[in-house]
């Protein structure tokens, strides 16, 4: 009997020991949150602060007050890969040298390096492309290409079945980039014969959109987001439009579906993957 009572004592006494090891865990797991949550709290708050911070700093500070520094910028934000990476595709300082300021600049706001670019602001931007190439950016006026040099006729009809055309990136779906010479209205022979007829001025850097040619007419886009309409036998401008990104894709002509009569629509892509939809004839925005 004795032994009976010692070994239910035993048993109390450690379901006991097991309760209050029980309590103790619960309120170690309830310290460990509270912990958690106040930390949490705690780096938040400083993130907040901080982020209020900066834009507090910014605003304070009036555009021009004080130049840029773009060596600084260009050693903190872009040394790593131009000056310190021996990636081969990685373009070093030494030939980034050679480009113009405004290429630099193109290539930050919508080339290859802009999703870089976008983490800056325009100052800083141009202040990196200043100091690359040491030279100064240009005073660039928006639009002026657009005020020379325009088709006089306005109302000539838009007919994409009239003459030779390439349209698209491959010249049909299969994208074989092959035409006969009567789709091309062109023989091998008098290729070497070709003369230069007119020309058309475009912004340096920024041509890498292959033309489509419909209805008498040369679309083309630039990677300032330039996109136009121009006549294949005169090189005079029909239309032009400026887009939210650069535009290095070829370009489609085609039906608008339902359109009577019918409605032509030059189809188009840019380098931050919108898709536009544009009247072939005028440019204004379907």
């Amino acid at each position: 009997m004795a032994g009976d009572g010692r070994s239910l004592l035993d048993m109390e006494a450690c379901e006991r020991s097991r309760n209050r090891v029980r309590m103790n865990n619960r309120t170690g797991i309830r310290l460990l949150e509270q912990n958690w949550h106040s930390r949490l709290v705690a780096v938040l708050g400083m993130v907040i602060a901080l982020s209020m911070s900066l834009a507090l700093a910014r605003a304070a500070a009036p555009p021009g007050s004080e130049p840029l520094n773009g060596e600084q910028l260009y050693r903190r934000y872009c040394a790593q890969c131009h000056s310190k990476s021996r990636a081969l595709r990685v373009p070093q300082l030494d030939v980034l040298r050679r480009m113009q300021p405004q290429g630099v600049l193109d290539a930050l706001e919508v080339g290859t390096m802009r999703f870089q670019g976008i983490q800056r602001t325009v100052e800083e931007r141009r202040a990196i492309a200043e100091f690359i190439t040491g030279k100064k950016l240009a005073q660039e006026q928006e639009g002026k290409e657009t005020i020379v040099g325009r088709c006089t006729d306005g109302s000539v009809k838009f007919d994409p079945a009239s003459g030779p055309q390439w349209n698209g990136w491959g010249a049909g779906s299969a994208n074989a980039h092959f035409q006969s010479a009567e789709e091309a209205g062109l023989t091998p022979d008098q290729v070497q014969k070709l003369k230069v007829k007119w020309a058309f001025g475009f912004p340096s850097n920024t041509l890498l959109s292959q033309p489509t040619v419909v209805g008498g007419r040369i679309f083309i886009g630039t990677l300032r987001g330039g996109v136009y309409s121009i006549d294949a036998v005169k090189g005079c401008l029909y239309w032009s439009i400026k887009t939210a990104a650069g535009v290095r894709t070829a370009m489609t002509v085609g039906m608008l579906p339902g359109s009577k009569p019918p409605r032509y629509v030059l189809y188009f892509g840019d380098i931050s993957a919108n898709v536009s939809a544009v009247d072939a004839k005028t440019g204004e925005q379907v």
